[in-house]
């Protein structure tokens, strides 16, 4: 999987706009190696005609990040964006796009725990959590899941000054919560991850992990030092019951198997088969 980006294009750079400046990109690495990975790219929410281009270049993932949900504090904390597009057009344009690279390969990001950045963020967790909600519900209602990485202050710059120890880890724990909920809420699962990727890229990454895990540890001649809690463990699965080797391998199952989407490309199962005591996965893992 690669990733193309660099910031917004307003006019013309090269004499490309936007989504042919970071397309051709695109094309010359699918012409060179067709197929090989899933390309992704993090733009402006374009209109519709522009995100057709990303498709045709080759782009499979797209990435129109909103940054923050409350009205107030994205025309605070976005301004180039307000201005040039506008907080509503902005969200209409990530829903349009779904019409293109389908609801499950469009992935606006957000950045968690700006919404409390002082002065003008919420005052309190509750109140952040019910704006970020909003939000969530309100994209995965259309069958879009976003992601989010967490704000981190830079200590140069006014925010960070602010505010140099960010949002607290109530913060971070209830929001892990409520986007676990809202996702079962709408029968969703985690958006495509650079891991892997049902469908073209499945296979040859389930079958790089596989060797990476035969590197690492599963292996005869490699013993395995059971974790702590693996120690502690009353269950002869989990203990150094399999000769103090290394524990199963992850369990590799379809994707239509899991129940977790369409796809029959091979995919891993993050947690080792032991764990579970049983030769598959535990029923909705990954989620």
């Amino acid at each position: 999987m690669y990733t193309l980006t660099g910031g917004s294009i307003t006019s013309h750079v090269g004499g490309r706009d936007e989504a042919d400046f970071y397309g051709h990109y695109a094309k010359a690495i699918e012409e060179r190696f067709p197929g090989r990975w899933i390309g992704k790219v993090v733009a402006q929410a374009l209109p519709r005609e522009d995100v057709r281009r990303f498709h045709d270049y080759g782009i499979r993932i797209y990435h129109p990040n909103f940054e923050v949900w409350d009205r107030r504090l994205f025309e605070l904390y976005c301004p180039g964006k307000e201005r040039y597009i506008g907080r509503d057009e902005w969200h209409r344009r990530i829903l349009d796009s779904t019409e293109i690279f389908g609801a499950r390969n469009v992935i606006p990001n957000f950045v968690a725990g700006v919404e409390m950045a002082e002065p003008f963020g919420f005052s309190t967790v509750r109140e952040a959590i019910d704006s970020t909600t909003e939000g969530l519900r309100f994209f995965m209602s259309h069958g879009v899941v976003p992601r989010f990485t967490t704000w981190c202050p830079e200590p140069t710059t006014p925010l960070g000054k602010a505010d140099p120890n960010g949002a607290p880890l109530e913060y971070h724990i209830r929001l892990l919560e409520t986007y676990r909920a809202t996702l079962e809420e709408y029968g969703l699962t985690s958006p495509p991850s650079a891991r892997c990727w049902p469908g073209r890229a499945g296979a040859p990454c389930a079958a790089a992990t596989r060797a990476r895990w035969r590197a690492r540890c599963w292996s005869a001649s490699v013993p395995w030092r059971p974790t702590r809690r693996a120690r502690r463990s009353s269950s002869p699965s989990t203990r150094s019951g399999r000769a103090g080797r290394c524990p199963a391998p992850p369990c590799w199952a379809s994707a239509r198997s899991r129940g977790t989407g369409p796809s029959p490309a091979t995919t891993p199962c993050w947690r080792p088969a032991s764990r579970w005591g049983s030769p598959c996965c535990a029923p909705g893992w990954p989620p």
